[in-house]
């Protein structure tokens, strides 16, 4: 009896399957299965294994209505949760497993076992009428819920608490019906069989040759549904179907045990109640790795989800930018053009005191740096927007709108791999060139300045350098011309900025910011 149950465990639970994977190697484990618990069945059968033990027929039923309260809980959470019709009858069908085994559990522990004729002591016929039912109504609709999973059809189905509840409660009642009419039921299994399961010299194991076929009947159907779930494995549905089919088998051939020695009876335990225990087994492990394949499912949904939500965030902050880069375009930008040329043309009215004439030119040069203004924070705005200037682009257009307004000769020299940055990263360089260049106005006193842009590695690099008067650095304190202020903003962007002058050779001004890709195509980062 040890071999047997050790032997169908490991034909069955070894190998991980997989749902969609290389059809020889569950095939191998399929047909595997049903040569191996042929083998073992001629040899116990033969034998005729069976001992008393309350206490290990207990714990066998107690855990095949364990099995099928967890199967039928992952089937009903199929139902509801994704609205598996097929799954409402795979409910059912295990429904029927734990308030069969359920009963004997409870008949059991209450001691109502002998009394109703489920004992050795004095064996009656209804319980293998009954319990034949139960295990023949399991594979039926396991079959119907497997058909319609592999053929499924448009037509309204029963409402799910019929479908899980009915059979159930059938089987409960004919269990509860059928020892009033034991006198009336034929016999399936004689005296002598009844002997051999009490392990009585000249007992004859077996039923009648009317239960015979009965029991090969339901062995047949769980055969088909094994088959059935079978190709639902293969077709990829899930993990769980190809535990099921191996756990069918097991039954079917348990089922032809039961035929022989039915293990229904207190306190024999035979070759059937080892081989439902490993149906329930296989069922259990099944269950647990469908669990696992479904939290793993759940994580990648998650992970996607997180993904379409980033991706929703940057297609409503792209459209933000757009939409407030033509307002201040269209808008901001041009008043304060307009303000601009008024301010020019009251500063050149005959006849205007010389202190509303200077007034009028401090106005013209305040809207000029907002305009200066206006431009940087449009070019930081639409840095990355579709049809918009690379940030290259950007940058090579303020700083030659630069040279325009201050009169010095400007020059951008930048490489063609520079990356785009992100807005914020994008405003704090501007400011830093921005800064820079107002310095070389305000400052320098020189004739030309040179804005270079180019990436070394992960590291972008711009340099803004002029031909000015230039100045000792070390004499110089480090909050004069906004040094202190560009610092900072370097350091926001996980940068470094140098500054280098000598007097009457220029300055030189260099930023260096690591980046990083954000996984956006074109779009680059500050690490």
């Amino acid at each position: 009896m040890r071999a047997t149950a050790g032997a169908g465990s490991a034909a069955t639970g070894r190998t991980r399957l997989r749902p969609g994977a290389s059809g020889g190697t569950f095939d191998l484990v399929f047909t595997g299965s049903v040569a191996l618990l042929a083998a073992i069945s001629s040899v116990a059968i033969a034998l005729d294994l069976s001992v008393s033990s309350a206490a290990l027929d207990v714990a066998i039923n107690t855990i095949g209505a364990l099995a099928g309260a967890g199967a039928a809980g992952l089937a009903w959470t199929r139902f509801s949760e994704f609205g598996e019709r097929p799954a409402a009858l795979e409910a059912s069908a295990f429904l029927v497993v734990l308030a069969s085994r359920g009963l004997l559990v409870i008949l059991a522990i209450l001691g109502l076992a002998g009394p109703l004729g489920l004992s050795l002591e004095a064996p009656q016929q209804w319980p293998l009428y009954a319990w034949s039912l139960a295990r023949a109504l399991t594979p039926i609709l396991l079959i119907v819920a497997a058909w319609q999973a592999l053929r499924p059809s448009g037509a309204r189905p029963l409402s799910s608490l019929v479908i899980a509840a009915v059979p159930t409660v059938a089987i409960v009642m004919v269990i509860a019906l059928l020892p009033a009419i034991e006198a009336s039921l034929p016999a399936i299994m004689d005296e002598a069989g009844f002997a051999a399961l009490r392990g009585e010299p000249g007992g004859r194991p077996g039923m009648t040759p009317v239960g015979l076929v009965f029991q090969a009947v339901i062995a047949g159907l769980y055969l088909w549904g094994a088959g059935l779930h079978r190709r639902l494995y293969r077709r990829g549905n899930r993990r769980y179907a190809g535990y099921l089919s191996i756990a069918l088998i097991v039954a079917a051939f348990s089922q032809l045990h039961w035929a022989i020695l039915p293990g229904i009876y207190s306190p024999a335990v035979v070759t059937d109640d080892l081989l439902r225990a490993a149906f329930s087994i296989i069922l259990l492990v099944g269950i647990e790795a469908q669990l696992r394949s479904d939290v793993r499912a759940l994580r990648r949904a998650n992970v996607r989800l997180e993904e379409l939500r980033h991706v929703e965030v940057q297609r409503v902050a792209l459209e933000t930018r757009a939409q407030l880069a033509r307002e201040v375009h269209d808008g901001l930008a041009q008043e304060l053009w307009f303000a601009k040329l008024k301010s020019g043309r009251l500063a050149q009215l005959d006849g205007l005191p010389s202190d509303a004439r200077e007034l009028a030119g401090e106005l013209s040069n305040a809207v000029d740096r907002a305009l200066g203004e206006s431009r940087v924070a449009l070019t930081a705005i639409r840095a990355g927007l579709d049809g918009e200037l690379p940030f290259g682009g950007s940058l090579d257009a303020y700083v030659a709108d630069f040279g325009e307004r201050a009169g010095i000769a400007t020059r951008f020299e930048g490489a063609a791999d520079i990356p785009s940055l992100r807005p914020r990263a994008a405003a704090e360089v501007l400011r830093i060139v921005v800064e820079a260049l107002a310095n070389v106005a305000k400052h320098a006193q020189a004739s030309e300045v040179i804005v270079t842009a180019r990436r070394r590695d992960s590291t972008i690099e711009i340099s803004v350098a002029d031909n000015g008067r230039g100045f000792d650095v070390d004499d110089v304190d480090a909050t004069r011309f906004g040094i202190r202020g560009m610092r900072e903003r370097a350091a926001v962007i996980g940068g470094r900025l140098d500054v280098t002058s000598t007097p009457g050779r220029g300055t030189t001004v260099i930023l260096a910011a690591p980046i990083e890709t954000t996984g956006e195509a074109g779009e680059w980062a500050p690490a």
